[in-house]
Protein backbone atom coordinates (compact mmCIF):
# COMPACT_ATOMS: atom_id res chain seq x y z
CA UNK A 1 0.00 0.00 0.00
CA UNK A 2 1.34 3.36 -0.75
CA UNK A 3 0.83 6.23 1.39
CA UNK A 4 1.31 10.49 0.06
CA UNK A 5 0.91 12.74 3.51
CA UNK A 6 1.29 15.31 1.02
CA UNK A 7 4.48 14.55 -1.00
CA UNK A 8 5.94 12.74 1.49
CA UNK A 9 5.79 9.28 -0.12
CA UNK A 10 6.53 5.74 1.70
CA UNK A 11 5.84 2.26 1.49
CA UNK A 12 4.51 0.12 4.01
CA UNK A 13 4.29 -3.60 4.23
CA UNK A 14 4.09 -5.20 7.43
CA UNK A 15 4.62 -1.94 9.32
CA UNK A 16 8.20 -2.12 8.09
CA UNK A 17 9.89 0.70 5.93
CA UNK A 18 11.14 -0.96 3.08
CA UNK A 19 13.29 1.22 0.17
CA UNK A 20 13.42 -0.90 -2.66
CA UNK A 21 16.75 -1.15 -5.21
CA UNK A 22 15.96 0.26 -8.41
CA UNK A 23 17.97 1.72 -11.51
CA UNK A 24 18.30 5.49 -11.38
CA UNK A 25 17.48 7.68 -14.52
CA UNK A 26 17.08 11.07 -14.28
CA UNK A 27 13.89 11.86 -16.67
CA UNK A 28 15.35 14.59 -18.01
CA UNK A 29 18.90 14.41 -19.42
CA UNK A 30 18.53 10.11 -19.02
CA UNK A 31 21.78 10.38 -17.16
CA UNK A 32 22.84 8.28 -13.79
CA UNK A 33 25.98 9.88 -13.13
CA UNK A 34 25.54 11.88 -10.66
CA UNK A 35 29.31 13.57 -10.36
CA UNK A 36 27.09 17.14 -11.44
CA UNK A 37 24.42 16.80 -8.71
CA UNK A 38 22.78 13.68 -6.98
CA UNK A 39 19.88 12.10 -7.96
CA UNK A 40 16.48 13.46 -6.59
CA UNK A 41 13.33 11.55 -6.16
CA UNK A 42 11.38 14.76 -5.03
CA UNK A 43 7.93 14.25 -5.91
CA UNK A 44 5.14 11.44 -6.19
CA UNK A 45 6.04 9.88 -9.11
CA UNK A 46 7.48 6.69 -9.17
CA UNK A 47 8.85 3.67 -11.62
CA UNK A 48 10.98 5.39 -14.65
CA UNK A 49 10.44 8.66 -13.98
CA UNK A 50 10.85 9.09 -10.63
CA UNK A 51 14.45 10.10 -9.97
CA UNK A 52 15.88 13.68 -11.56
CA UNK A 53 19.04 15.49 -11.22
CA UNK A 54 18.98 17.98 -8.61
CA UNK A 55 20.39 20.61 -11.67
CA UNK A 56 18.29 19.60 -14.22
CA UNK A 57 15.14 20.02 -11.95
CA UNK A 58 16.48 23.89 -11.20
CA UNK A 59 17.07 24.51 -14.55
CA UNK A 60 13.93 23.15 -15.80
CA UNK A 61 12.07 25.11 -13.02
CA UNK A 62 13.95 28.42 -14.23
CA UNK A 63 12.06 27.86 -17.79
CA UNK A 64 8.76 27.95 -16.35
CA UNK A 65 9.43 31.29 -14.70
CA UNK A 66 8.13 30.25 -11.44
CA UNK A 67 9.16 30.64 -7.70
CA UNK A 68 11.02 27.42 -6.53
CA UNK A 69 8.11 26.97 -3.73
CA UNK A 70 5.60 27.44 -6.22
CA UNK A 71 6.66 24.86 -8.52
CA UNK A 72 4.45 21.34 -8.79
CA UNK A 73 5.09 18.34 -10.70
CA UNK A 74 3.46 18.22 -13.89
CA UNK A 75 2.74 14.91 -13.54
CA UNK A 76 1.52 14.04 -10.02
CA UNK A 77 1.14 18.40 -8.85
CA UNK A 78 2.67 17.63 -6.09
CA UNK A 79 4.90 20.43 -4.60
CA UNK A 80 8.54 20.39 -3.81
CA UNK A 81 9.71 19.53 -0.59
CA UNK A 82 12.07 22.37 0.15
CA UNK A 83 14.85 23.72 2.87
CA UNK A 84 16.41 26.91 3.46
CA UNK A 85 19.56 27.88 4.58
CA UNK A 86 17.76 31.01 5.76
CA UNK A 87 14.28 31.37 6.76
CA UNK A 88 12.13 33.16 4.54
CA UNK A 89 11.57 37.03 5.04
CA UNK A 90 8.24 37.60 4.93
CA UNK A 91 8.19 41.83 5.22
CA UNK A 92 6.18 43.28 3.02
CA UNK A 93 5.27 47.37 2.09
CA UNK A 94 1.73 48.08 1.55
CA UNK A 95 0.84 50.32 -1.50
CA UNK A 96 1.51 47.84 -4.83
CA UNK A 97 -2.41 46.89 -5.64
CA UNK A 98 -3.59 44.74 -8.35
CA UNK A 99 -6.62 46.69 -9.28
CA UNK A 100 -6.06 50.21 -10.50
CA UNK A 101 -8.80 51.71 -8.61
CA UNK A 102 -7.26 50.77 -5.57
CA UNK A 103 -4.28 53.57 -7.02
CA UNK A 104 -7.55 56.22 -7.90
CA UNK A 105 -8.33 55.33 -4.27
CA UNK A 106 -4.56 55.60 -2.99
CA UNK A 107 -3.74 58.86 -4.85
CA UNK A 108 -6.94 61.03 -4.06
CA UNK A 109 -6.04 60.07 -0.37
CA UNK A 110 -2.75 60.97 -0.54
CA UNK A 111 -3.33 64.83 -2.09
CA UNK A 112 -6.59 64.80 0.59
CA UNK A 113 -4.31 64.49 3.55
CA UNK A 114 -1.17 66.42 2.04
CA UNK A 115 -3.62 68.86 1.32
CA UNK A 116 -4.84 69.07 4.70
CA UNK A 117 -1.62 68.85 6.65
CA UNK A 118 -0.76 71.77 4.46
CA UNK A 119 -3.59 74.10 6.01
CA UNK A 120 -2.92 73.19 9.45
CA UNK A 121 1.17 73.90 8.93
CA UNK A 122 -0.09 77.65 7.52
CA UNK A 123 -2.49 77.81 10.48
CA UNK A 124 0.07 77.37 12.94
CA UNK A 125 2.77 79.15 10.99
CA UNK A 126 0.19 82.54 10.52
CA UNK A 127 -0.68 82.23 14.01
CA UNK A 128 3.38 82.29 15.18
CA UNK A 129 3.70 85.58 12.35
CA UNK A 130 5.26 83.22 9.69
CA UNK A 131 7.67 82.25 11.19
CA UNK A 132 8.31 78.99 8.40
CA UNK A 133 8.50 81.68 6.55
CA UNK A 134 11.05 83.58 7.90
CA UNK A 135 12.99 81.12 8.64
CA UNK A 136 13.16 79.96 5.11
CA UNK A 137 14.10 83.67 3.72
CA UNK A 138 17.15 84.48 4.84
CA UNK A 139 17.68 87.35 2.51
CA UNK A 140 17.29 91.14 3.83
CA UNK A 141 14.66 92.45 1.82
CA UNK A 142 12.37 88.93 2.39
CA UNK A 143 11.04 88.68 -1.40
CA UNK A 144 9.57 85.31 -0.36
CA UNK A 145 7.40 86.59 2.88
CA UNK A 146 6.27 88.78 0.92
CA UNK A 147 4.88 87.40 -1.54
CA UNK A 148 3.48 84.32 0.88
CA UNK A 149 2.10 87.55 2.77
CA UNK A 150 0.62 88.50 -0.77
CA UNK A 151 2.46 92.22 -0.29
CA UNK A 152 3.41 91.72 -4.36
CA UNK A 153 -0.20 91.50 -4.98
CA UNK A 154 0.54 88.40 -7.31
CA UNK A 155 -2.49 86.41 -6.26
CA UNK A 156 -4.70 85.79 -3.08
CA UNK A 157 -3.73 82.36 -2.60
CA UNK A 158 -0.56 82.44 -3.41
CA UNK A 159 0.77 80.74 0.20
CA UNK A 160 -0.71 77.52 -0.36
CA UNK A 161 1.71 76.90 -3.20
CA UNK A 162 4.77 77.36 -0.61
CA UNK A 163 2.77 75.16 1.95
CA UNK A 164 1.50 72.43 0.04
CA UNK A 165 5.10 71.60 -1.91
CA UNK A 166 6.90 71.81 1.79
CA UNK A 167 4.14 69.64 2.93
CA UNK A 168 4.61 67.08 -0.01
CA UNK A 169 8.59 67.21 0.69
CA UNK A 170 8.22 66.35 4.41
CA UNK A 171 5.57 63.56 3.80
CA UNK A 172 8.35 62.04 1.09
CA UNK A 173 10.79 62.35 3.48
CA UNK A 174 9.15 60.79 6.64
CA UNK A 175 7.69 57.88 4.04
CA UNK A 176 11.31 56.75 2.78
CA UNK A 177 12.34 56.98 6.44
CA UNK A 178 9.62 55.04 8.20
CA UNK A 179 9.48 52.39 5.43
CA UNK A 180 13.29 51.77 5.48
CA UNK A 181 12.93 51.54 9.58
CA UNK A 182 10.65 49.26 9.33
CA UNK A 183 12.25 46.90 6.85
CA UNK A 184 15.25 46.64 8.80
CA UNK A 185 13.35 45.92 11.78
CA UNK A 186 11.56 42.99 10.69
CA UNK A 187 14.16 41.69 8.17
CA UNK A 188 16.48 39.46 9.02
CA UNK A 189 19.15 40.19 7.11
CA UNK A 190 19.68 43.91 7.18
CA UNK A 191 23.46 44.25 5.53
CA UNK A 192 21.81 42.48 2.24
CA UNK A 193 19.08 44.38 2.03
CA UNK A 194 20.61 48.03 2.79
CA UNK A 195 22.98 46.49 0.39
CA UNK A 196 19.95 46.23 -2.13
CA UNK A 197 18.22 48.78 -1.47
CA UNK A 198 20.72 52.16 -1.06
CA UNK A 199 20.50 52.63 -5.00
CA UNK A 200 17.07 53.33 -4.91
CA UNK A 201 16.64 54.76 -1.84
CA UNK A 202 19.10 57.53 -2.80
CA UNK A 203 17.52 57.68 -6.55
CA UNK A 204 14.07 58.12 -5.13
CA UNK A 205 15.38 60.98 -1.94
CA UNK A 206 17.30 62.68 -4.94
CA UNK A 207 13.82 63.21 -7.03
CA UNK A 208 11.61 63.98 -4.60
CA UNK A 209 13.52 66.81 -3.20
CA UNK A 210 12.30 69.87 -5.56
CA UNK A 211 11.43 72.03 -2.92
CA UNK A 212 15.39 71.72 -1.50
CA UNK A 213 16.62 72.51 -5.16
CA UNK A 214 14.26 75.63 -5.95
CA UNK A 215 14.57 76.93 -2.26
CA UNK A 216 18.38 76.33 -2.81
CA UNK A 217 18.24 78.51 -6.46
CA UNK A 218 16.25 81.33 -3.76
CA UNK A 219 18.76 81.61 -1.62
CA UNK A 220 21.84 81.63 -4.28
CA UNK A 221 20.03 84.65 -6.17
CA UNK A 222 17.66 86.19 -3.56
CA UNK A 223 15.78 88.23 -6.24
CA UNK A 224 11.68 88.67 -6.24
CA UNK A 225 11.48 86.06 -9.79
CA UNK A 226 13.39 83.56 -8.34
CA UNK A 227 10.87 84.19 -5.27
CA UNK A 228 8.11 82.90 -7.38
CA UNK A 229 9.71 80.69 -9.28
CA UNK A 230 10.46 78.84 -6.14
CA UNK A 231 7.17 78.81 -4.84
CA UNK A 232 5.42 77.97 -7.75
CA UNK A 233 7.75 75.68 -9.59
CA UNK A 234 9.17 73.31 -6.69
CA UNK A 235 4.76 72.65 -6.03
CA UNK A 236 3.62 71.79 -9.58
CA UNK A 237 7.17 69.18 -9.78
CA UNK A 238 6.62 67.77 -6.02
CA UNK A 239 3.23 66.17 -8.04
CA UNK A 240 5.94 63.63 -9.08
CA UNK A 241 6.42 61.94 -5.59
CA UNK A 242 3.55 60.17 -5.07
CA UNK A 243 4.57 57.96 -7.69
CA UNK A 244 7.88 57.46 -6.80
CA UNK A 245 6.64 56.47 -3.84
CA UNK A 246 5.12 53.69 -5.11
CA UNK A 247 7.93 52.96 -7.03
CA UNK A 248 10.54 52.81 -3.80
CA UNK A 249 7.56 50.51 -2.43
CA UNK A 250 7.44 48.31 -5.64
CA UNK A 251 11.63 48.31 -5.58
CA UNK A 252 11.59 47.14 -2.05
CA UNK A 253 9.29 44.57 -1.62
CA UNK A 254 11.16 43.25 -4.95
CA UNK A 255 14.60 43.09 -3.27
CA UNK A 256 13.17 40.79 -0.43
CA UNK A 257 11.91 38.88 -3.06
CA UNK A 258 15.25 38.60 -4.37
CA UNK A 259 16.79 38.16 -0.82
CA UNK A 260 14.98 35.02 -0.43
CA UNK A 261 15.22 33.38 -3.92
CA UNK A 262 18.78 34.32 -5.15
CA UNK A 263 20.57 34.98 -1.73
CA UNK A 264 18.77 31.96 0.27
CA UNK A 265 20.30 28.60 -0.65
CA UNK A 266 17.55 26.23 -1.14
CA UNK A 267 17.69 22.57 -0.76
CA UNK A 268 15.61 19.76 -2.72
CA UNK A 269 14.74 17.22 0.17
CA UNK A 270 14.01 13.80 -1.52
CA UNK A 271 10.20 12.74 -1.24
CA UNK A 272 10.99 9.21 0.12
CA UNK A 273 11.94 9.88 3.55
CA UNK A 274 10.51 8.75 7.07
CA UNK A 275 7.74 11.03 8.03
CA UNK A 276 8.26 10.55 11.69
CA UNK A 277 11.79 12.88 10.83
CA UNK A 278 11.08 16.91 11.22
CA UNK A 279 13.20 17.78 8.42
CA UNK A 280 11.64 21.78 8.08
Amino acid sequence: MKVYPRNVIINVQNNLYIDHAEEKMCRICYENDEDMSKLLSPCACSGSIKYIHDHCLREWIKTKNIRMKNYECELCHKKLFLKRLYVEEKFRLLGIYDKNYKYCIDIFLYFFITNILAYIIYSIDISNDYLLVNSFDNHKDKYLLKIIKNKQKIHENVYIYFYLSFTIFIVSMFYYTVSTLLALYYLKRKLLFLKLIWKTLLCCLFSSSVFIYFFMLYNSVGDFQTASVFIFCSCILSLVNWPLMKMYCYYLNQDILIINDKYNKTEILNATINPLLNLR
